[in-house]
């Protein structure tokens, strides 16, 4: 008949796996601490983009719209029915009669 029989060092070991088992969950616990530590950093930094994105997506907006209303302005301001209160704000004034200088044939510049 066989039979199983401990040996002395495997009893004795109770001690160093208690040790072990004390070391396990400080490490787990540990470990746990630095990874809910990092999904915190992680979650604030993607709120971070989100809010920066969000508010870049809203200056691009304005931006468009203040781009939308300049060029209508400037093509109001360009037309030619305002040039003229354009030019009368600035101390000009419309020419009643044209002359024309005659020229009687000779050259005014020479191209030597």
């Amino acid at each position: 008949m066989k039979s199983l029989t401990l040996s002395q060092s495997i009893i004795n070991t109770g001690i160093k796996l208690e040790l072990s088992v004390k070391f396990f969950w400080t490490i787990a616990f540990v470990l746990l601490l630095s990874l809910l530590t990092i999904y915190i950093l992680q979650v604030n930094g993607l709120t971070e983009e989100i809010y920066l994105v969000k508010e870049s997506k809203q200056k691009i907006h304005d931006l468009s719209s203040e781009n939308e209303s300049l060029a209508i302005s400037l093509s109001k301001a360009g037309s030619l029915a305002n040039v003229g209160g354009y030019l009368s704000g600035r101390n000009f004034e419309k020419a009643n009669q044209v002359k024309y200088i005659q020229n009687s044939g000779n050259p005014v510049a020479i191209n030597k």
